[in-house]
């Protein structure tokens, strides 16, 4: 399991006070001091190297080449640089430094810049919060603010690697704001997985069983070879393992109002409306009708929104439909062992929503994040994928639904099912942490644009019936579930879930961590 990477950078007014430049001298154009800054190139590290074209003298020509070296098309940055004046380069280059986290930028050519490029650079770096180098291949200057407008102070130096590694020193490490996940082995002894990440990219999960979690690990270990349910059982128990982890945080979920008599569901009903098998309603009504003291349960819990926000965390990241399900039918489990009954759709391949038709890998969005230049055509692709939400659904999304940290994003959906329109429901979904730096850029652009937290977040990337939405899913040659027919009328299985309070809690628990991460004691988990 992979953890959860450092947050994004504070949009341009939260940024805390430039550093001073450094200014690397270099009169004699030494060759070992642009292949140093050359090898320090790493984007995906938070180091950008930028090599200005030769003849160019505006800022928003300096914002392309900006956006050429952090991984973006020369033919769609070119096209930014053509909008507004240029205006659009230069937030797409700002926002782009601040979704991927850059935190030095290395400039060499300064000498043959303009006045108003260099004022650029130390605007991108100031707005970016990252530590500005650059490379003055000619003699000092006597008066390096006329030559660096908006610099709030300058360190010379006369050699770059000394200053790249004296940056490395300087650099703030970054703290996100949603601790790694904790994980409390409640699983049986000899059942706990040996390894800290069940979802290793070279484990492929064959076709589960599509049986309820009471019998799925029974039907997976009949029907499975051993390696397979091995496989299978790992994942399955990280995700019981999650679970018990998660209710122990929460303590007891808060009931729903009106949920006292239960005599009047038969269990046909209770299975149309949870999209359940009769199994799953038998529990029910296999207590007692009446909630006394002597028989509390069972009580339907009334507050979703954690236990939906933890679902979508716990299926975020998953590689495969086939991880999702067994990590799902996991934590059922779980749950069911401290007493609480999670209802899901018994065909989980079936249902909308995500994790299973709805699905964003890390190489889906580190495709996205190098096939698009534009930061919001880019999260409109990356959320369509990994919420699985309908077009109009994805319209409506303001600004502000967007977390500061964006590791969530809350979607107002509506559903139309057999002639019915259902009441709407806001679902807050845990954005994957590969994604975040993707719409973390897109709030920055719209920001830096002029645009407020209550005008919509992806309008610009869907187009009015999703035609820019089509064409960012074909430049990334990925296919875009929610647009197709047959999903518009499929109501998510997350808004098919439902929990009951059934009994008390029969698991025994440890407080043992996963090797590798902190004490499970430390820091809740949301």
């Amino acid at each position: 399991m992979s953890q959860a990477l450092p947050q994004p950078s504070p949009p341009p007014q939260q940024t805390a006070a430039a550093a001073p430049v450094t200014i690397v001298l270099d009169p004699h154009d030494d060759a070992d001091c642009l292949h140093h800054a050359l090898a320090a190139h790493d984007p995906a590290a938070g180091c950008v190297t930028v090599h200005p074209t030769p003849g160019a003298s505006t800022d928003s020509q300096l914002c392309l080449d900006v956006l050429i070296a952090l991984g973006k098309p020369a033919d769609q940055a070119a096209t930014l640089s053509g909008r507004a004046g240029g205006e659009h380069a230069v937030a797409a280059a700002t926002a782009w430094l601040i979704g991927s986290r850059t935190w030095l930028i290395i400039a060499v050519r300064t000498h043959l810049l303009s006045a108003a490029q260099r004022a650029r650079l130390v605007c991108l770096a100031h707005e970016s919060g990252a530590k500005l180098i650059v490379v003055w291949h000619a003699r000092a200057e006597q008066d390096w603010t006329a030559c660096f407008p908006g610099a709030t102070g300058f360190h010379l130096a006369d050699r770059l690697r000394p200053a790249i590694a004296a940056a490395r020193l300087e650099r703030k490490p970054w703290h996100s704001a949603v601790p790694a996940r904790q994980v409390l082995h409640c699983a049986e002894r000899g059942q706990q997985p040996a390894r800290s990440d069940p979802d290793r990219d070279d484990v492929t999960l064959p076709v589960l069983p599509a049986s309820d979690f009471l019998r799925f690990r029974a039907v997976a270990y009949r029907r499975l070879s051993l390696s397979q349910f091995q496989h299978v059982d790992g994942v399955y128990t990280y995700g019981l393992d999650l679970a018990c982890t998660w209710i122990l945080r929460h303590g007891d979920l808060a009931r729903a109002p009106a949920t006292r008599r239960l005599a009047s569901a038969r269990p046909t009903q209770w299975g149309a409306m949870t999209g359940n098998v009769r199994d799953q309603a038998s529990i029910l009504h296999r207590l007692p009708e009446e909630i006394t003291p002597d028989h509390p349960y069972p009580y339907r819990i009334g507050a979703l929104h954690p236990l939906r926000l933890f679902l979508t965390d716990l299926i975020a990241d998953c590689p495969t439909k086939e991880h999702a399900v067994a990590r799902i039918r996991g934590a059922q489990a779980g749950l069911f062992l401290h007493g609480y009954l999670l209802t899901v759709p018994i065909l989980m391949g079936r249902p909308a929503g995500p994790g299973l038709i709805a699905q964003l890998t890390a190489e889906d969005a580190e495709r996205i994040a190098t096939h698009l230049a534009h930061p919001v055509h880019a999260a409109a692709l990356a959320t369509a994928l990994f919420t699985g939400a309908r077009l109009h659904d994805l319209q409506a999304i303001p600004l502000a639904a967007l977390s500061p940290d964006a590791t969530t994003i809350e979607i107002r959906e509506g559903t139309q099912a057999a002639g019915l329109v259902l009441p709407e429901e806001t679902i807050t979904y845990r954005v994957p942490v590969y994604a975040r730096g993707i719409l973390a850029a897109a709030r920055a652009f719209l920001l830096l644009t002029g645009h407020h937290d209550e005008e919509p977040l992806l309008e610009q990337g869907l187009g009015s019936r999703g035609q820019q939405l089509l064409i960012s899913a074909r430049t990334c040659a990925l296919t875009v579930p929610s647009l197709l027919e047959h999903a518009e009328h499929h109501r998510s299985w997350l808004r098919r879930t439902t929990c009951w309070k059934v009994g008390e809690s029969i698991h025994p628990t440890s407080s043992q961590s996963v090797a590798g991460r902190e004490s499970a004691q430390e820091t809740p988990h949301a």
